[in-house]
């Protein structure tokens, strides 16, 4: 029997009984899931607690320590993965996991969050084909977070100012070496991108990177001034004073 404050999520359809189900993929699916529910209700003190398994269809639940705080997480959660609203900083890559997890379930299967009387479809915002991807060129200062291997291909981990949210790209693997020598150091890179409705960044690869000089942003900004205005003179951090 499943209480009333119990948080439950719900796999249905095809395949979805205790007997059947893909363990691996149920549980990948419950971890990335509750893990993004505790991330988004983190400056509202949620935690998630205790673990049951259901086979009503086949489920995973937790005691959440606030169940409304859990049902304003997993309403946030529900337009993330719809695409419909941007992930905080640090959520990106997890939303983006789960994405691929509820895309990558047989077809007939579905997901569902049950709270008490209250319930809500977990969905992932349709997937366009390489064709019907919007391709840009650009170029992005960024900072490089993470370098891993992804099957055949490295991708990049990226922040920028210009953007909203951290994203990943594909790099050669000359490139990667490049950015793995100054990680978290800032470079400007050229690449192709995708942006989703909200304008973030969803996939690409990186055409060209530049590397920044160590002397290119404050010493050769304190050397100009140091010779064109004197008012300058007792400043350290010209490019901070600017704003830049």
């Amino acid at each position: 029997m499943i209480s009333n404050e119990e948080l439950l999520l719900e796999l249905d359809g095809p395949g979805a009984s205790p007997e059947e189900v893909d363990t691996v993929t149920l549980l990948r699916l419950a971890s990335s899931y509750f893990d993004l529910l505790e991330r988004l209700g983190r400056p509202l003190g949620l935690r998630l607690s205790g673990l049951n398994v259901h086979d009503k269809c086949i489920g995973l639940s937790s005691h959440p320590n606030s169940p409304n705080v859990a049902r304003g997480a997993a309403q946030q959660a529900g337009r993330i993965l719809l695409d419909e609203e941007a992930a905080p900083r640090g959520t990106g890559e997890l939303a983006e996991e789960l994405q691929k997890l509820l895309r990558s379930l047989p077809y007939g299967q579905s997901v569902k969050l049950i709270l008490g009387a209250w319930s809500v479809p977990v969905r992932a915002a349709p997937t366009l084909t390489a064709d019907e991807l919007p391709f840009e060129l650009t170029e992005l200062r960024v900072r490089t977070i993470q370098l891993r291997v992804s099957g055949e291909r490295i991708l990049a981990r990226f922040n920028a100012a210009s953007e909203s949210k951290e994203f990943s790209l594909e790099v050669s693997l000359a490139d990667s070496r490049k950015l793995g020598e100054h990680l978290a150091a800032e470079a400007d890179i050229e690449a192709r991108v995708a942006r989703d409705q909200l304008g973030n960044i969803r996939e690409g690869q990186v055409l060209v990177v530049h590397e920044l000089r160590d002397d290119s942003n404050g010493e050769a900004w304190a050397s100009w001034y140091q010779g064109n205005s004197s008012e300058w003179d007792a400043v350290e951090d010209i490019e901070g004073e600017l704003g830049r």
